[in-house]
């Protein structure tokens, strides 16, 4: 019997000894031809028909099994970040997301605006999440308020959104809101929201829940009842000005939305009706997989709460309802109407610096 072996000094590729130096047609109508005694004009036809099929079918397997990025590749200077952060030059644009625990984000949504769309996305957590379950340890109140911290940057790492807390710590279950704004102190709550507002400059804020009994925890409702009164607070110059001494000034959202996906016992806080859907189940060639399927791994971080989530291919989207606008008669989209050029935002410096770099951006 043959050895086999392999000389890559000689012309052609000699993977079985007996054929020798030959190529792989001529290996293949050897083959074949001895065991099938077909003509060699035919065999030559069939390798052919053979050679293209198995070349068509290579091509379909690569574009149909994309090569999905994972954190560490969004990190960097190769393709994937190169491209993401190309994304963001479309103008300075910020969201912020609020909730009252870990794992209350809308994730989807997250990632479909910080990779998706290269906005700078963050997400405010009122606690860390002290007073829940841990399904996966012993570790309780501080301790698993630690644990769940972690898994909020973990979750980052994959949507690409920063992470903000209060000083409101998680003591548990609570039946409704006044309970939850009192145990926190209402206008602490408040002044370090407006801290987080006036520090990150959002356009829009996104908040998770309705304000009203709708949304269950009373933690839930007293988030959604700060969104709302931030909306106004931030860009109240009387409002926590001793905040002004640490480098922050006022600032006013242009627009506050309220996630449609926790909607589904109607009667939730007061609308204008206006609805933006954001489409996250196309595929993302730069990413290797859709959006959706992104964020579901983002959600898997949350292990401790055993928020472990399928990352389904097809069809996907969420939806925000406008709650309040500053800037009337443009709500058909996020950032309609507002001005999020880098020449718009060197017209709000001051005099001496709008001068100084005005010119060279409209050069």
């Amino acid at each position: 019997m043959g050895e086999l072996r392999c000389d890559r000094y000689a012309s052609g590729c000699p993977l079985i000894t007996g054929i020798g130096c030959k190529t792989p047609a001529s290996i293949f109508t050897s083959l074949w031809s001895r065991h099938l005694r077909l003509p060699i004009g035919t065999m030559m036809r069939l390798f052919r028909v053979w050679l293209n099929q198995f070349t068509v079918l290579s091509v379909l397997a690569l574009i149909a099994i994309p090569s999905c990025v994972d954190a560490q590749s969004m990190r960097g200077t190769g393709i994937v970040p190169t491209g993401l952060l190309l994304r963001q030059m479309d103008g300075v644009k910020r969201v912020l997301i609020i909730g009252a625990h870990p794992d209350d984000e809308d994730t989807s949504l997250l990632t479909a605006l910080a990779r998706g769309w290269g906005v700078e996305t963050a997400y405010l957590a009122l606690t860390r999440g002290d007073g829940g379950q841990n399904l996966i340890g012993p570790e309780l109140w501080e301790g698993l308020g630690v644990i769940r911290t972690g898994e909020l940057e973990a979750a980052r790492t994959l949507d690409g959104g920063q992470q903000f807390f209060t000083r409101a710590f998680d003591y548990g279950f609570s039946k409704s809101a006044d309970e939850a704004l009192s145990l926190w102190s209402r206008e602490d709550l408040l002044e370090d929201v407006t801290w987080v507002v006036r520090k990150f400059r959002p356009h829009v804020i996104v908040s998770e829940f309705s304000g009203t009994p709708r949304d269950g925890h009373g933690q839930h409702q007293a988030a959604g009842i700060i969104a709302r009164e931030v909306f106004e607070a931030a860009g109240d110059r009387s409002r926590f000005t001793e905040q002004f001494a640490h480098g922050v000034e006022p600032w006013r959202p242009a627009k506050l939305y309220e996630t449609s996906r926790r909607r589904f016992f109607g009667g939730g806080g007061d609308t204008n009706g206006d609805v933006t859907v954001i489409d996250t189940g196309s595929h993302d060639p730069l990413l290797g997989r859709s959006l959706f399927q992104l964020s579901m791994e983002s959600r898997s971080q949350h292990r401790s709460q055993d928020m472990g989530a399928p990352q389904p291919f097809g069809p996907q989207n969420t939806s925000l309802t406008l709650v309040d606008t500053h800037i009337d008669g443009f709500n058909d989209g996020m950032f309609s109407g507002i001005d999020t050029t880098l020449v718009g935002i060197a017209t709000r410096l001051d005099s001496e610096s709008g001068a100084r770099v005005l010119p060279h951006l409209e050069a």
